[in-house]
């Protein structure tokens, strides 16, 4: 909830805190997940990867080709469809960055641990 609410002030305020907010959120969880994949075991450690793979996939991807990831194309569909005129483009760009880096981050959780499960799975049953 509190992510939300970030991620909404990040795209309606002006202001450089909010996008560095988010993008200190962002880490943290990038941190958390590197620590849960040295020290945990079993379906978390997986889900911990997985999250650790979609939010470096996606940050690689921005660095090596800004252009090729959808990010940016999507924060310009946004500050077209709002009335206000006087966007950031920086700021809301950065905020984009690190939504998207996060979801990235939870999409790999949830492949990996349903490859993780499928394995379990296919290992008992034999």
């Amino acid at each position: 909830m509190v992510y939300v609410a970030l991620v909404a002030a990040a795209f309606t305020q002006d202001g450089w805190a909010w996008p560095d907010a988010l993008w200190l959120v962002s880490s943290l969880a990038v941190c958390y997940s590197v620590g849960l994949a040295i020290y945990s075991a079993g379906a978390r450690r997986a889900r911990a990867v997985g999250f650790l793979v979609g939010s470096v996939a996606l940050l690689i991807t921005v660095q090596i080709a800004p252009d090729g990831a959808p990010i940016r194309r999507i924060v310009e569909a946004i500050i077209q469809l709002s009335p206000r005129a006087s966007f950031d483009w920086d700021e809301r760009l950065r905020a984009g960055n690190a939504v998207a880096t996060m979801l990235a981050g939870i999409v790999g959780s949830v492949l990996i641990a349903a490859a993780y499960r499928q394995c379990r799975t296919a290992h008992d049953d034999n």
